[in-house]
């Protein structure tokens, strides 16, 4: 993130996908009989992805991840106006973020979890590529879909989890919104 300083023209930031940008502004006078303050509370600008891979353990006795894709995500960098929302872009950019980085749930060894910041993007169509290695086999298995989420957009302050569960030959994939900063549990029931 680079922050840009001009004498007499606001403050702009510049900020990219991967960058957990927030900001606050308190203003206060500080006295002798008064020296302590007491801050504003920090605004998130960006949104949290989660990606959460829990397998059935009869069927798939080991997988190693090699990485998911969101297609058309906001393009970056955007640059914006210091302690201001930062402007929200359209959805079609053709940008793909891409996570790599998977690690197993701690006391789950075959359930893995990889997350990353993303700028704020507006409702739009996106593609979900999961490419991957099933039961030590070094064939990779490429999964690819769009996202069944059609109005789906990015609002910063929010972590937005995906789940994906796989059953036999099949996947299921599913999305959980909630404010930034809040647990969330996991669950493995596949249903009927």
């Amino acid at each position: 993130m680079q922050v840009n300083v001009s004498d007499g023209n606001p403050c702009t930031v510049s900020v990219k996908h991967g960058d957990d940008y927030a900001s606050s502004l308190t203003t206060a006078t500080i006295t002798e009989d008064r020296s302590s303050v007491s801050l504003a509370v920090l605004t998130r600008h960006c949104s949290k992805l989660v990606f959460n891979f829990l397998p059935k353990y009869d069927n798939i006795t080991s997988v190693d991840i090699h990485s998911v894709q969101l297609t058309n995500m906001s393009k970056s960098p955007i640059v914006g106006s210091l302690n201001v929302s930062l402007p929200i872009e359209d959805g079609n950019s053709g940008t793909i973020i891409t996570l790599s980085d998977f690690t197993p749930v701690v006391g789950k060894s075959l359930e893995l979890s990889a997350s990353t910041v993303v700028l704020p993007r507006q409702a739009g169509p996106s593609e979900f590529k999961m490419e991957a290695c099933f039961n030590g086999s070094a064939t990779r298995i490429v999964c690819s879909a769009p996202l069944p989420f059609a109005d789906l957009g990015f609002q910063p302050g929010y972590q937005y989890i995906f789940t994906v569960k796989m059953k036999g030959d099949a996947a299921e994939l599913e999305l959980a919104v909630e404010p930034w900063g809040k647990e969330h549990s996991l669950d493995m029931d596949m249903g009927g």
